[in-house]
């Protein structure tokens, strides 16, 4: 079978597992069959296996075949955006937010910090990385890959908020996304909600800095892909 047939095989089941494992209809159903530590165990697993399949048959293809061809103007767009893109998952992590799994109680607390920023801001951090490594990039291998990853995030963020409309008190959801936005200053924009640089974390916003200078010094190590091509 073609490298790149099954680099996209495993794209897709990336995808369908991924976003299809965490509808609540089938979700509900493993609940019932494995209870709640079960199914999270059970998605943990696959979540792993096709992440290592796609991770590996990326590392199997060729990436000398392009749709467009990189540029300096193209490979300035991931060292730009990246900080933010770091900035949004170290802080997203560290937020106490009801979207994220076992933290739905987050939400009788008043978002604050990048949740003012947006509800979402792991699923947004991963975006920013993909999209604009997609960009950068070019080779039809890296369109595949990053392309994955993109939809997991970006359909993520509207699954998410489904499922929480269905399991949560409907009152207090509907004041939590009444006052947060799930695009990055939507709600700051339309006046629901203040930008606060205090709250963000000084501290957490260096470390992001850091881990991103880091990820520069050993791109090449991480990516195969030289420091002066990133």
């Amino acid at each position: 079978m073609d490298e790149f047939m099954l680099l996209l095989i495993a794209a897709v089941l990336f995808i369908l597992t991924h976003l299809g494992m965490s509808r609540i209809s089938f979700r509900n159903l493993l609940v019932n069959i494995l209870s709640e530590n079960g199914y999270l165990a059970f998605y943990s697993i696959v979540a792993v296996a096709t992440l290592g399949a796609l991770i590996y048959q990326y590392g199997e293809v060729s990436h000398q075949e392009y749709l467009w061809s990189p540029s300096s103007i193209t490979s300035v767009i991931p060292k730009l955006v990246m900080p933010i893109a770091l900035i949004f998952i170290v802080l997203g992590m560290s937020a106490k937010n009801p979207t994220s799994i076992k933290m739905e109680s987050a939400v009788d607390i008043d978002p604050v910090g990048i949740l003012r920023i947006t509800r979402h801001p792991v699923q947004w951090g991963i975006l920013l990385w993909a999209l604009s490594h997609l960009v950068a990039n070019g080779d039809v291998a890296s369109i595949i890959f990053l392309t994955s990853f993109a939809v997991v995030s970006g359909v993520g963020t509207s699954s998410i908020d489904g499922k929480r409309r269905l399991s949560l008190d409907p009152e207090k959801w509907n004041h939590f996304i009444s006052v947060t936005s799930n695009v990055p200053f939507a709600a700051i924009w339309s006046g629901r909600n203040q930008f606060k640089a205090n709250e963000l974390g000084w501290l957490k916003i260096v470390g992001a800095l850091v881990l991103f200078v880091a990820m520069v010094y050993f791109h090449e190590y991480l990516s195969a892909v030289p420091l002066y091509d990133f």
